[in-house]
């Protein structure tokens, strides 16, 4: 019971946090880099510039990514890891630092590509990038990308993945089959499906959605929400975060300092996920506006309902960790439309 209480007491401050003049970080981002960067060399992707191509050589060994994992949860006592900047899934060494990830921080998320073979066994949730319809997402991936993600995904379902969701990024590449895209994820057996806008680095960047553009994609991401609602498919992100979306005036007061960004080499990145070298204005990312609407609009309930409806964090396998919470992933229907709803 002690030890529940204090469990407890721990992760309130998820809650109390919004309230309170909290500098600290409460989730990081990580380079689990194996022997390359990625199988696929998609155009829209931040990762794929040349800052971070030269260091890989750089990037830690196993026994160091180790050490920041540790450095991470033990003396920072961030409990949140998102696995990303690469293909997580393409190698031994790729795959050996995702483990060594989730051994530490009890809520981890692996963005991947779906290219590669979905491991079943790790108590994670998944992020499969999904741009469109078969034509569309081949068209900006690869030669059927597209098979193979579905493929994977499909065994992974069928092998008990339960917290595994589509996420869509909307350039010009695929911002008019929005309505499609949500459609594909919900048939290949998706619980539910985030869409993000891409954050250019260049005005000149040919594939960013000015915010005329992004406004009309909005309005049907709104619109999709509602028609998915009563399906139990959730289409995020939430209601609060799309609408803080529609301009830029969100992003002068990013709470960007609460998700502690490190590069394949181990370095803190200036900023965030992107680096110093992003467009803030046209940020569009719903992960940073998803805490805006947490930590500056002073709003944790509704973000927690976001969680239930979407994340459905799995727990960590150790059974010390939030005893005292029934498990997300296995929330009841009438629990994820209420949730959907009232975000």
């Amino acid at each position: 019971m002690g030890r529940a209480l204090g469990h407890l007491a721990h992760h309130m401050r998820y809650f109390t946090a919004p309230f309170l003049p909290i500098r600290r970080p409460m989730a990081c981002s990580l380079a689990p880099v194996g022997r390359t960067w990625c199988n696929l060399a998609c155009p829209g992707c931040y990762a794929r510039s040349d800052r971070f191509k030269a260091r890989l050589k750089k990037a830690l060994t196993l026994d160091e990514f180790d050490l920041l994992c540790q450095h991470l949860h033990d003396d920072l006592h961030i409990d949140v890891a998102v696995l990303t900047d690469c293909e997580p899934l393409l190698d031994g060494l790729s795959r050996a630092k995702c483990e060594m990830a989730f051994e530490y921080f009890p809520v981890t998320w692996v963005v991947t590509n779906g290219t590669l073979p979905i491991p079943s066994n790790w108590p994670v949730t998944y992020f499969v990038s999904l741009d469109g319809p078969p034509a569309v997402h081949n068209a900006y991936r690869g030669h059927r990308a597209f098979e193979r993600l579905a493929r994977n995904v499909r065994r992974a379902l069928e092998e008990g993945v339960e917290t595994i969701y589509a996420v869509c990024t909307l350039s010009r590449a695929n911002w008019h089959h929005i309505a499609e895209t949500a459609k594909v994820a919900y048939e290949l057996g998706f619980p539910g499906i985030a869409f993000d806008f891409l954050t250019p680095f260049s005005y000149d960047d040919p594939y960013y959605l000015r915010y005329p553009e992004r406004n009309r994609a909005i309005d049907e991401i709104l619109a999709l929400r509602k028609k998915y609602a009563e399906e139990g498919f959730v289409v995020a992100p939430s209601r609060a975060s799309l609408e803080l979306m529609r301009g830029p005036e969100w992003t002068r007061h990013c709470p960007n300092h609460l998700v502690l960004c490190v590069d394949a080499g181990g370095k803190p990145k200036e900023r965030c996920v992107f680096g110093p070298k992003a467009i803030c204005e046209y940020c569009g990312c719903h992960v940073y506006t998803e805490l805006t609407v947490a930590f500056r609009m002073k709003q944790p309930i509704r973000s927690f309902l976001y969680l239930v409806g979407i994340m459905h964090a799995k727990h960590h396998h150790n059974p010390d960790i939030l005893p005292f919470v029934p498990r997300l992933g296995k929330a009841p229907l009438w629990l994820r439309k209420l949730a959907v709803k009232l975000t």
